[in-house]
Protein backbone atom coordinates (compact mmCIF):
# COMPACT_ATOMS: atom_id res chain seq x y z
CA UNK A 1 0.00 0.00 0.00
CA UNK A 2 2.93 2.20 0.55
CA UNK A 3 4.48 1.99 -2.97
CA UNK A 4 0.72 3.01 -4.70
CA UNK A 5 1.30 6.25 -2.49
CA UNK A 6 3.74 6.77 -4.40
CA UNK A 7 1.56 7.34 -7.18
CA UNK A 8 -0.91 9.05 -5.71
CA UNK A 9 0.05 12.41 -8.02
CA UNK A 10 -0.58 10.83 -10.60
CA UNK A 11 -4.02 9.57 -9.67
CA UNK A 12 -4.65 12.68 -8.26
CA UNK A 13 -4.16 14.10 -12.10
CA UNK A 14 -5.50 11.67 -13.53
CA UNK A 15 -8.80 11.85 -11.41
CA UNK A 16 -9.05 15.92 -11.49
CA UNK A 17 -8.80 15.73 -15.74
CA UNK A 18 -11.40 13.42 -15.60
CA UNK A 19 -13.44 15.69 -12.93
CA UNK A 20 -12.96 18.58 -15.08
CA UNK A 21 -13.92 17.05 -18.80
CA UNK A 22 -17.30 15.35 -17.33
CA UNK A 23 -18.39 18.28 -15.46
CA UNK A 24 -17.38 21.06 -18.19
CA UNK A 25 -20.07 18.98 -20.61
CA UNK A 26 -22.55 19.56 -18.10
CA UNK A 27 -21.78 23.59 -18.05
CA UNK A 28 -22.60 26.84 -19.49
CA UNK A 29 -19.86 28.34 -21.49
CA UNK A 30 -20.23 31.56 -18.45
CA UNK A 31 -20.08 29.10 -15.43
CA UNK A 32 -16.84 27.09 -17.30
CA UNK A 33 -14.34 29.51 -15.39
CA UNK A 34 -14.28 27.52 -12.46
CA UNK A 35 -12.93 24.47 -14.25
CA UNK A 36 -9.44 27.00 -14.32
CA UNK A 37 -9.89 27.02 -10.46
CA UNK A 38 -10.21 22.95 -10.19
CA UNK A 39 -7.11 22.49 -12.82
CA UNK A 40 -5.05 24.48 -10.39
CA UNK A 41 -6.17 22.61 -7.53
CA UNK A 42 -5.77 19.14 -8.88
CA UNK A 43 -1.89 20.13 -10.03
CA UNK A 44 -1.78 21.84 -6.42
CA UNK A 45 -2.75 18.38 -4.75
CA UNK A 46 -0.29 16.68 -6.70
CA UNK A 47 2.68 19.10 -6.18
CA UNK A 48 1.74 18.42 -2.39
CA UNK A 49 1.99 14.95 -2.76
CA UNK A 50 5.07 14.77 -5.07
CA UNK A 51 7.25 16.98 -2.25
CA UNK A 52 5.50 14.74 0.57
CA UNK A 53 7.43 11.53 -1.54
CA UNK A 54 10.74 13.42 -2.18
CA UNK A 55 13.64 11.69 -1.09
CA UNK A 56 11.99 8.43 -1.50
CA UNK A 57 13.49 5.68 -3.56
CA UNK A 58 11.26 2.59 -4.81
CA UNK A 59 11.03 0.41 -7.87
CA UNK A 60 7.36 -1.44 -8.85
CA UNK A 61 6.03 -3.80 -11.03
CA UNK A 62 8.96 -5.71 -11.61
CA UNK A 63 11.26 -2.52 -11.98
CA UNK A 64 9.25 -1.08 -14.98
CA UNK A 65 8.13 2.00 -12.79
CA UNK A 66 11.21 3.38 -10.74
CA UNK A 67 10.72 6.14 -8.41
CA UNK A 68 14.16 8.16 -7.49
CA UNK A 69 15.42 11.74 -6.66
CA UNK A 70 15.46 12.21 -10.74
CA UNK A 71 12.64 11.59 -11.53
CA UNK A 72 10.63 13.60 -8.79
CA UNK A 73 12.73 16.26 -9.95
CA UNK A 74 11.17 16.40 -13.15
CA UNK A 75 7.54 15.59 -11.84
CA UNK A 76 8.15 18.86 -9.52
CA UNK A 77 9.52 20.72 -13.07
CA UNK A 78 6.48 19.32 -15.31
CA UNK A 79 3.80 19.91 -12.35
CA UNK A 80 4.77 23.41 -11.62
CA UNK A 81 4.69 24.50 -15.94
CA UNK A 82 1.39 22.97 -15.37
CA UNK A 83 0.66 25.05 -12.45
CA UNK A 84 1.92 28.26 -14.28
CA UNK A 85 -0.36 27.36 -17.49
CA UNK A 86 -3.44 26.82 -15.69
CA UNK A 87 -2.82 30.12 -13.45
CA UNK A 88 -2.28 32.07 -16.66
CA UNK A 89 -4.80 30.70 -18.96
CA UNK A 90 -7.90 31.57 -16.28
CA UNK A 91 -8.49 34.81 -17.86
CA UNK A 92 -7.70 33.58 -21.33
CA UNK A 93 -10.19 30.85 -20.97
CA UNK A 94 -13.46 32.77 -20.28
CA UNK A 95 -16.95 32.47 -22.12
CA UNK A 96 -14.92 30.14 -24.39
CA UNK A 97 -16.57 26.96 -25.41
CA UNK A 98 -13.92 24.23 -25.30
CA UNK A 99 -12.87 25.32 -21.68
CA UNK A 100 -13.17 21.77 -20.13
CA UNK A 101 -10.97 20.34 -23.30
CA UNK A 102 -8.30 22.46 -22.17
CA UNK A 103 -7.85 22.23 -18.65
CA UNK A 104 -8.42 18.65 -18.84
CA UNK A 105 -5.32 18.26 -21.66
CA UNK A 106 -3.68 20.68 -19.06
CA UNK A 107 -4.21 18.20 -16.21
CA UNK A 108 -3.48 15.05 -18.61
CA UNK A 109 0.04 16.49 -19.90
CA UNK A 110 2.01 16.47 -16.43
CA UNK A 111 1.02 12.69 -15.82
CA UNK A 112 1.33 11.72 -19.28
CA UNK A 113 5.22 13.48 -18.35
CA UNK A 114 5.72 11.73 -15.17
CA UNK A 115 4.56 8.52 -16.41
CA UNK A 116 6.97 8.68 -19.60
CA UNK A 117 9.56 9.74 -17.09
CA UNK A 118 8.63 6.53 -14.87
CA UNK A 119 9.01 3.85 -17.93
CA UNK A 120 11.73 5.50 -20.26
CA UNK A 121 14.57 6.09 -16.85
CA UNK A 122 15.18 2.55 -16.09
CA UNK A 123 15.43 2.04 -19.60
CA UNK A 124 17.91 5.25 -20.04
CA UNK A 125 19.92 3.69 -17.28
CA UNK A 126 20.72 0.59 -18.58
CA UNK A 127 22.37 2.18 -22.38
Amino acid sequence: MKNLMLLAPEIALAAAGLIILFTGVFMSSRTKNVLGYLATLGVLAALVLTVQSFGTEATMFYGTVSIDALSQFFKLVFLAVALVVSIASIKYNENSDHTEEFYSLVSFAPYDGCCLLKRLYPTLLCL
